[in-house]
């Protein structure tokens, strides 16, 4: 009876025994049901599903058959026995359009029957499948947000990850996010280490700062790192850096714990850990060390992304690249610059740029050629690197006409020097060439809800690379940060006047540096 099967392949699920003649039997009970789908009740439709995809054995005949039965009759199901099948479509990672438009349809206008659990399932199977339902995802994130302070961590976790993963609105995820976050932060000691990882993540995802929540979130998390798994450890580094958001106790922590355990790190985590130290700006020599030992002989496994990650990363903080190994393995020796030549038609947009900043790093600023990847791609990362600097702000032009004021004449704007960095402004000082860089607020990371006001005008890992690669080359530089130029407005006497004095004593300042030989 369709009854039986459905319960025998639930209980089967629910034991536990996966050996090969658990399986076996499993297969033959999944081979003799979608002939007779049609007589199965809604309830023994999601319960055979579920099994399906918890025991990993998912038929595509069955799977097609039941995709078609429950799009049939989804208006009859349960809101738990549709969160069920959505789940389970999505766990065996079986695409079911029509049934997934069928159940977002019939669970939209009774959102109010889901528990806790079933918003997150929910959730979590439309995201996982790729499946967009506006209207579904909009009446769960109302009953989530109405729910967030009775909604078990597990679910705020699996609702967070869900929306920051879907391609909702923002303005709509943000408030969801807010609710949830704000829910969250008063247990987060019941978070388990990956659902403090997913949240955190989420808020990342969708770039939306929460100071309170991450301070909490990462005092929470350092006391706890030796639980987190590897990619759980990335995570939390990912999205701290990606925020922007000054937590420089986790990433010592971080930095403690992930060192003598990065042999059992996947590449994609020792990339991930990598890269958020260097866009922090958080120095960690023996992490670099470290990561330098782990990855040397391991480059094979790393995926075009990695190579990128991790060439960048160790360009920025300006880390040697020697492992301190007995093997005295290169990590940026040739077999580096194999791996990139074998990778050049995978390197998206952003890598190649990544590694155009590297190559100039290991052969200008480390006088290295060994390692360094085939002509070829060296002249598309530079192309890609120089087709993706800005675009004068309102601010660099307020500076400008200051700078013009100043010297007389009008200085050369957005100037690209050879390297590929496109200089703000070139000016002729008192017979030297200058560069002008105006830092707006997207140069400096963002700060803890506690930081001191110095904290929060810290420069950006960027903006720090740039200006150190810039003196490298030989470049007398003047830096202009956002608030000192506000400042002048609101300083006592004629504006004009004080930005004058302010581009001149800069100016004289940077001609007065000793640089080394190449610009005059």
């Amino acid at each position: 009876a369709p009854q039986g099967l459905a319960n025998l392949a639930w209980a089967f699920a629910t034991s536990g025994a996966r050996g090969s003649a658990q399986r076996r039997l499993f297969a033959a009970l999944a081979a003799e049901s979608p002939s007779r789908l049609a007589t199965f009740k809604t309830r023994e439709l999601a319960n055979l599903a579920w099994a399906c995809a918890k025991i990993g054995l998912a038929p595509r005949a069955l799977f097609e058959a039941l995709g078609e039965e429950v799009a049939r009759r989804a208006s009859a199901f349960s809101v738990p026995d549709m969160s069920m099948t959505a789940w389970a479509f999505a766990s065996a990672g079986h695409a079911a359009p029509a049934m997934f438009d069928a159940l977002a349809e019939a669970a939209t206008p009774r959102a109010r029957e889901c528990s806790g659990q079933a918003i997150a399932n929910l959730a979590w199977a439309y995201a996982t499948a790729r499946h967009a339902s506006p209207s579904l995802y909009s009446a769960l994130a109302s009953m989530a947000a109405s729910r967030a302070r009775d909604l078990s961590p597990q679910a705020v976790s699996n609702i967070a990850w869900s929306f920051a993963t879907a391609s909702h609105p923002l303005a709509e995820t943000h408030l969801l996010l807010d609710a949830l976050g704000a829910a969250a932060q008063r247990r987060l000691g019941r978070f388990k280490p990956q659902e403090l990882a997913n949240l955190c993540w989420a808020f990342a995802r969708v770039r939306l700062p929460s100071p309170s929540l991450l301070d909490a979130l990462a005092e929470e998390a350092a006391r706890r790192l030796d639980a987190f798994s590897g990619q759980g450890v990335a995570t939390l580094a990912w999205s701290y850096a990606t925020l922007q958001h000054a937590q420089p106790d986790l990433f010592d922590a971080i930095a403690a714990e992930a060192a003598p355990r990065l042999r059992r790190f996947s590449p994609q985590a020792i990339s991930t850990i990598a890269w958020a130290f260097a866009t922090a700006g958080r120095p960690a020599p023996a992490l670099f060390e470290a990561i330098a030992d782990e990855a040397a002989p391991r480059l094979a496994e790393f995926a075009p992304q990695g190579l990128a990650n991790l060439a960048w990363a160790f360009a920025t903080v300006g880390e040697p690249s020697r492992s301190t190994s007995g093997g005295e393995a290169e990590l940026f020796g040739l077999e580096f610059g194999r791996r990139c030549d074998a990778a050049a038609d995978l390197f998206r947009r952003e890598e190649l740029t990544q590694l155009h900043v590297w190559c100039l790093w290991h052969s200008l600023e480390c006088g290295q050629t060994e390692g360094m990847p085939s002509e070829g791609l060296r002249r598309r990362c530079h192309a890609e690197f120089t087709a993706q600097q800005g675009r004068p702000s309102r601010l660099q032009r307020h500076v400008g006409a200051a700078l013009f004021r100043l010297v007389g004449s009008r200085p050369r704007e957005e100037v690209t020097i050879p390297e590929g960095y496109s200089l703000d402004y070139l000016v002729e000082w008192r017979g030297a060439r200058v560069a002008v860089e105006v830092d707006g607020p997207s140069h400096y990371a963002a700060a803890s809800a506690t930081a001191s006001a110095a904290q929060h005008r810290a420069p950006s890992s960027a903006t720090l690379l740039k200006r150190r690669q810039l003196r490298s080359f030989g470049w007398r530089l003047v830096s202009i940060p956002y608030f000192e130029w506000d400042q002048l407005h609101a300083a006592k006497g004629s504006t004009a006047e004080l930005q004058r004095r302010y581009l001149a004593a800069a100016l004289d300042e940077a001609v007065a540096e000793t640089v080394v030989a190449g610009v005059s």
